[in-house]
């Protein structure tokens, strides 16, 4: 038995080694990245293609490093793990070979999840605008360019009086003629101007959920690390405490998967409330894009 505990113990090391170096290639892609993006954005007068394949090529790069860590889970922990736990002579200590590949597997679990948290970060900092004032200037352009639609049979200026971000039928009121308006590209920026600020407004109450969603994970793992611990425990005055800290852990975990759904629900209210006081006009189309994604996420 010992022979094999030093061999999982020894490989678990250099799972941790592996991963930590990872972590710090991670970080050097994802800074150079964050550094290259603001510069590629600000030159980018291609309808943003150079960002695009400077994001998607990043992306790659950290794809990359996630397939390794698959390839080191495939080659190395699994066949040790289905050697050992398959040999009739190691059948007493199955369980640790068990608790040693679930702990391995965790490790891997958690890696991933902060690589994407990190890599998510980096992109939400290179993107990052002052929506605000990209907002207005977007709105003048419509205001501007709205002014200047003239009726097609009697030439008198149309009055416009909200914003469309589709074609519609605008009757001029000197000839009653039906003239159509095709707001152009400057409604379709205004909008999806707008849907970012409401997002960067909300972006508290988004953070909040996130919160409890990790929480929610970190509960559960220190939960089953306590639960593992339990299987070769004799001391029944260790295993009743660490049975009622299971259990104030589970009641933790289970106030934040009742906390994060709410927080999400009164995350899309708040963007959608903000669409609404940005551009009152669309009200009516904001409110079913809104029950669809409340139907689709419930």
């Amino acid at each position: 038995m010992q022979e094999l505990q030093q061999h999982l113990e020894a490989t678990e090391q250099r799972l941790d080694a592996f991963l930590v170096k990872l972590t710090q290639r991670a970080q050097e892609l994802l800074n150079g990245f964050e550094q290259e993006a603001v510069n590629i954005r600000r030159n980018d007068t291609i309808y943003g293609q150079a960002y695009s394949r400077f994001l998607a090529a990043t992306r790659g790069q950290v794809q990359k490093l996630r397939e390794k860590v698959k390839e080191v889970e495939e080659t190395q922990i699994m066949p040790v793990f289905y050697r050992h736990c398959t040999q009739s002579s190691l059948a007493g200590f199955s369980s640790m070979v068990y608790e040693w590949r679930n702990r391995c597997q965790a490790k891997i679990l958690q890696w991933e999840e902060q690589l994407y948290a990190s890599e998510s970060a980096a992109i939400e900092r290179a993107e990052w605008q002052d929506y605000e004032t990209v907002f207005q200037s977007h709105l003048q352009q419509y205001h501007a360019e709205k002014e200047k639609v003239y009726c097609k049979q009697c030439g008198a200026k149309l009055a416009i009086n909200q914003v469309y971000y589709y074609t519609v039928y605008i009757t001029c009121t000197f000839c009653q003629t039906q003239n159509i308006f095709n707001p152009g590209t400057s409604a379709r920026q205004l909008e999806d101007t707008a849907r970012k600020l409401a997002e960067q407004r909300s972006r508290p109450v988004l953070e909040q959920q996130q919160f409890y969603q990790q929480r929610e994970r970190d509960l559960y793992m220190q939960a089953h690390e306590l639960q593992l611990s339990l299987i070769h425990e004799k001391n029944n005055q260790i295993i009743k405490e660490k049975q009622q800290a299971i259990a104030r852990l589970e009641e933790q975990r289970q106030e934040a998967v009742v906390k994060a759904p709410q927080l999400m629900e009164e995350y899309h209210r708040s963007v959608f409330d903000e669409l609404n006081n940005l551009l009152p006009d669309l009200r009516e189309h904001h409110e079913k894009f809104y029950r669809a994604i409340t139907t689709h996420y419930q």
